[in-house]
């Protein structure tokens, strides 16, 4: 069975994190990377959005955006996770068409 990592960003991002999670996917362990920063504005989003895309890319990551499917439409990441408390799962798959959307169900 193969094994991979899903792993989850911190809630803030400062400068830093570009070169951290570069070292970190460089590693090759890494199959998923979930951008999550709750409660923050789309704008800055979108702008974190573009310098994380660059890294998950050039080591082959597929990117997740927590919550938001319309932003994750229009930034084309990999796709979006869906909490219970967040969007229609149905709405979010009609929004993001044929991107990935996950759902969390306790």
């Amino acid at each position: 069975m193969a094994r991979f990592v899903y792993l989850i960003s911190p809630k803030r991002i400062d400068n830093k994190f570009y070169i951290e999670l570069s070292k970190v996917l460089k590693s090759k362990k890494v199959k998923y990377f979930q951008l999550r920063l709750k409660g923050q504005k789309d704008k800055h989003v979108l702008n974190i959005l573009k310098k994380v895309k660059k890294i998950t890319k050039k080591y082959r990551v597929k990117l997740i955006l927590n919550d938001n499917p319309y932003l994750a439409l229009k930034s084309n990441v990999d796709g979006c996770h869906i909490g219970q408390l967040d969007t229609n799962v149905s709405i979010a798959r009609k929004i993001l068409k044929k991107k990935n959307s996950w759902c969390y169900l306790p």
